[in-house]
């Protein structure tokens, strides 16, 4: 698997496997001191990637994620202002999450429905 990297800045780093068609994103620990703009603004710019690309998957790697976003943000205002441009962009239902964050994780899965796969084969052809 060669990902090229799209974008990379203290808070992550978004890359893309052409052969694949896997846009990842991996979040980095200056997550911590990052606010809810940031946050939106890092999704607009995947999302604007995956439709860019015509991406079939996203991977987000959130091992180092340390922000802690609203409800609102990880329900409402996701489902309104991204699920719609990854509609777009033809995404399979394969979205995949390593979430850190117990909470985080448990509000993903009550506004998020993803589909789920076998994350080691990923992670094997990420190495």
């Amino acid at each position: 698997m060669v990902a090229n990297t799209l974008n990379e800045d203290s808070l992550g780093k978004i890359t893309y496997d052409d052969e694949n068609s896997l846009l990842a994103l991996e979040w980095l620990e200056a997550t911590k001191d990052m606010i809810a703009p940031h946050f939106q603004g890092i999704l607009y710019l995947l999302a604007g990637y995956a439709l860019q690309m015509k991406s079939k998957t996203i991977f987000v790697d959130s091992r180092k994620f340390l922000f802690h976003p609203s409800s609102e943000l990880v329900g409402p205002w996701r489902t309104k202002n991204i699920s719609p441009l990854y509609n777009e962009a033809g995404l399979r239902n394969s979205h995949s999450f390593i979430l850190q964050d117990l909470q985080f994780r448990q509000q993903m899965d009550k506004t998020c429905p993803m589909k789920k796969f076998q994350l080691d084969s990923l992670l094997r052809k990420a190495s």
